[in-house]
Formats: C-alpha cells, structure tokens, sequence
C-alpha cells in the first residue's frame, strides 16, 4: 500500500470540511459573547440601586462622573462647586444646568440659567474659560471678599 494515497478521500473531506465548520463556529461564538458582555454592560450601568434610570442619567453620571442624586440637599454653590471638582474644576453651564434640574436643587427650567449665572458670578469662585463653560478657582485665586463669604460665623 502506498503511503502517499489516503485509503478514504471522501473521509479526509469530511473532516476538512468539519474543522471548517467548528472554527465558524468558534468564531460565531466568540463574536456572541462580546455581544453578550456589551448587553451585560449596558444593563449594570442602566440599574442603580433596583430601579431603572434613563439613558440620559447614564450619560450625564459618564461625562460628568457625578449623579444628581449625589447632589441633593446641597445648595447651589455646593452643587456647582462639587460638579466642577469632578471633572477637573470645569464644567459647562448646559450640564450644571441639567443636573442641578434633576437633582432639586433648582427647581425652574425656565430660570435655571439666570439663576446659575447669577450664582457664578456673586460667588466670585467662577471664571470664564469659554462660551457656557467655567473654571472653579483655587482659594489662592478667590478675590478676598470670596474668601471671608466662606469663613464661618463666631
């Protein structure tokens, strides 16, 4: 018998084709738990503490990594302060805006603009950087009359 020729070819097809078949479906596997864990992901970050919140929330708690839950009972110095803190003492008036809105601490959609503006600029702990974004000063850059505002009551 000659060792070159293979006794079965219809067999040795088969099991090509076979091996072909298990690497598709290796591959279709693999693919569907990457889905899997994308699904999974979505739906850790869109349940907080039993209940469902809104796409919204998820997105808002991501650019600004503070929720507006973690803003209540704040005022609205405090609630900007603590936004700007945690997102490297920036933030933009829109996104202040939407989560003082959700959080309570402004109640007003229709003044909640005036309302912060008049907070940033009363405070004297805001700068300008750019159209609807602010700075948080550090206390060596707070005009002295920001300063003694925060001093406490003998």
């Amino acid at each position: 018998m000659d060792s070159t020729k293979q006794p079965f070819p219809e067999l040795v097809e088969l099991k090509l084709k076979l091996e072909r078949r298990v690497e598709l479906l290796n591959e279709q596997l693999a693919e569907a738990r990457k889905q899997l864990e994308s699904v999974a992901t979505t739906d850790a970050l869109l349940q907080r503490q039993d209940h469902y919140v809104s796409l919204t929330d998820v997105t808002l708690r991501s650019l600004n990594s503070i929720s507006p839950n973690e803003l209540q009972g704040l005022t609205q110095l405090q609630a900007l302060v603590k936004i700007a803190k945690a997102n490297n003492n920036r933030f933009k008036l829109s996104i202040a805006k939407d989560l003082l809105l959700r959080a309570g601490v402004t109640k007003s959609p229709k003044n909640a603009n005036n309302i912060i503006f008049n907070v940033i600029k009363r405070s004297e702990r805001f700068k300008w950087v750019a159209h609807g974004e602010y700075e948080l000063l550090s206390d060596g850059q707070l005009p002295f009359r920001a300063v003694n505002v925060h001093a406490k009551a003998v």
